[in-house]
């Protein structure tokens, strides 16, 4: 190839790029995680047992994963609007606008609405910290739990380990209400504390 017909394949890209720069946008990526190794709409992910049976599933609008570059092993998920629904081996569900699972640490952070429900309790607050190895959830946040008959605030914090069965309310504060009947009670002598 010669000069001049160099000249005319350059001129032809250079042309192509010139009329393609005004047709075409460039597209920008926006990330609400700039940094994450991968990124996923709509993800879905689920376990099961041997049997075909699902444990748990877990789902979000947005998930951003970072892995170690080296090794490609998963440091940590980031995920927004959160639900993790576990079935197996006991009920529990666990929704966020945003998750944070560190799994080196065990450690999950829900941030903004975040609510957590099980056979015995449901918990809201606008921050939680799930110790997924020991199952612990702690925060220092505000927390409204609900059961049955009552509705109690915990005003700084709430500590919860479901394998040994013990619950902690930091400053507590709620009414007992009666199922046979709609309204609260407002006596002084029914608030818990």
């Amino acid at each position: 190839m010669n000069w001049i017909d160099l000249l005319k394949v350059n001129g032809i890209f250079l042309l192509l790029f010139i009329s393609c720069g005004e047709n075409y946008k460039i597209l920008k990526e926006e990330s609400k995680e700039p940094y994450a190794s991968l990124r996923f709409s709509n993800f879905k992910r689920m376990e099961f047992k041997g049997i075909g049976t699902i444990k748990w599933e877990l789902a979000a609008e947005e998930a951003y994963f970072y892995q170690e570059e080296k090794t490609n092993e998963l440091q940590k998920i980031v995920v927004y609007n959160f639900k993790f629904n576990q079935i197996i081996p006991e009920p529990s569900i666990i929704k966020a606008d945003k998750a944070s699972i560190d799994y080196q640490n065990e450690i999950m952070k829900l941030e903004g609405n975040a609510e957590y429900q099980d056979k015995e309790i449901f918990l809201k607050s606008n921050y939680l910290e799930y110790n997924m190895k020991d199952e612990i959830l702690n925060t220092i946040e505000k927390v409204t739990i609900k059961r049955r008959d009552s509705e109690l605030d915990c005003l700084n914090g709430f500590y919860y380990n479901k394998l040994e069965k013990i619950q902690i309310c930091r400053k507590p504060f709620g009414k007992y209400i009666q199922q046979n009947r709609k309204k609260e009670k407002n006596n002084q002598n029914d608030f818990f504390f």
